[in-house]
């Protein structure tokens, strides 16, 4: 948790950061961070900046502490049109190394019969997980089943499962895709 403010002063301000309207020992920034957050770290948060001018005081904030003791939820799982990706996404951020461990996916079509996952990528937004597969059997359901996958506060899921569909090949193997221009229709 990082608290900041910006300030134009000439001569060159001081920085007194407070907690609760006691004086933090060190925080003489014009940032101050909680490295990491604790529950005794909630509180009300405000700097006093001061130069020979005079001194003013930021506004008051309320740092708020909630510890996560939730394991992630699967809320999506899409297969691609490629036939060999599955994007998993969770309810919240994950933790990198058991995120892209593709050993906790597993894959099983409706008759049990297990498709591989050859590797796991945790996406830009870190929730979400792009899965390479062996090739997809088209238009058949999958489930997928998550362990051991852990969310950013450390907690991790026993057991998830999900079910998903394959794409289904059109005669082109494409889509169509239609327009209708409704201004030509009425002459405009």
């Amino acid at each position: 948790t990082t608290l900041s403010v910006g300030v134009v002063a000439s001569p060159e301000p001081s920085f007194q950061w407070y907690k609760n309207g006691a004086e933090i020992p060190g925080a003489t920034g014009p940032t101050f961070t909680i490295p990491v957050m604790q529950l005794s770290d909630e509180g009300d948060y405000f700097v006093r900046i001061s130069n020979p001018v005079g001194t003013v005081d930021s506004r008051t904030a309320q740092v708020r502490y909630t510890f996560d003791e939730t394991a992630p939820t699967v809320t999506e799982v899409i297969a691609s049109a490629s036939f060999d990706k599955v994007i998993v996404s969770f309810n919240e951020l994950l933790e990198t190394a058991s995120a892209i461990d593709s050993f906790n996916y597993s894959i099983a079509d409706s008759g049990g019969a297990p498709l591989a996952v050859n590797g796991a990528e945790l996406n830009a937004n870190g929730s979400s997980v792009t899965l390479t597969t062996d090739p997809q059997t088209p238009d058949t359901s999958y489930t997928l089943t998550v362990i051991l996958v852990k969310d950013a506060a450390g907690n991790a899921i026993t057991s998830v499962s999900a079910q998903f569909r394959s794409w289904v090949p059109g005669p082109c193997n494409g889509v169509v895709f239609e327009t209708f221009n409704v201004n030509n229709r009425l002459g405009i």
